[in-house]
Formats: structure tokens, sequence, C-alpha cells
């Protein structure tokens, strides 16, 4: 499972960021840094060297120089991308039931899943019950 699969669930700030230093990069910072509103540098001076120094170490120095040059003396909020997160998991979780499912039980598959991923049997079947969250087509006119 990848985070290409379901970027239709990422804010905006997010797609902008991946728009600048691509999804590779993005993930790595998510990963690093989630939820930080985090100063970007313009690099002119110490400060905004130190700071680009410490971008780098998250995204490594290309996607930081972008960032820089892109986002520079601005406060980006690095999101959680919580909602692309827990579909992916989501997603995990109905894979994983279905291979169970092949060699035993229903209820041994649930609370094999629910053990291994640290949540109650209630929200695996919770899960169960959704369908992939994918992008909606527009291809219909709405009725009103």
């Amino acid at each position: 499972m990848d985070l290409h699969e379901v970027e239709h669930l990422l804010p905006r700030t997010a797609k902008r960021i991946v728009a600048v230093i691509g999804l590779p990069a993005f993930i790595m910072l998510i990963m690093r840094i989630p939820g930080v509103v985090f100063p970007v540098p313009k690099r002119g001076n110490r400060e905004g060297e130190a700071r680009y120094e410490e971008l780098a170490e998250h995204i490594g120095p290309d996607a930081a120089s972008e960032m820089c040059r892109h986002f520079g003396g601005e406060r980006i909020p690095i999101p959680t991308c919580s909602a692309a997160w827990r579909e992916l998991r989501d997603r995990q979780l109905r894979a994983e039931f279905d291979k169970l499912t092949r060699e035993s039980s229903a209820l041994h598959a649930v609370s094999k899943i629910a053990i291994k991923h640290g949540i109650t049997d209630r929200m695996v079947w919770s899960i169960l019950k959704k369908t992939d969250d994918t992008v909606k087509s527009t291809d219909q006119i709405p009725l009103f």
C-alpha cells in the first residue's frame, strides 16, 4: 500500500508540499515531523542555514532546497495526513481479512487482526463494513 492510492484524502497543504518536493520526500517529512508548524528558512543568515540543515536531515538536501525556494519565509504546517493513513490501514486490514478467511473463520481472522493491530474486534468489524474511499466520479450530472 502506498500514499499514491489515497492522494485524494491529503489536505491542501500536503498537496502544495508534494507538488514542490515530490511524494517520497513528503512521506519522509510527515513521518519525522508531523503536526509541527515549520518555519521554512530563506537561507539568508546563520539561523536560516541552521534551519535548512535541520530540514535537509529530514528530507534530503535537494528537497530541502526546493522547499526553501518555494516556501522560504513562510511558516508551513506539516500535516499529519491522518485520514490518508487511516484509509491505508483500513485497506490493509480488509486485505488481511480476505487472506485469513481463505484458511480460517471470520471470527478467528478478526481476533487475529485485532490483536496484531492493537484495536478492538468491534473496530475491525466496523472497518470491514466500509469500502475503499476512492475519488468520487464527476461523470454524472447532479439531480438537484
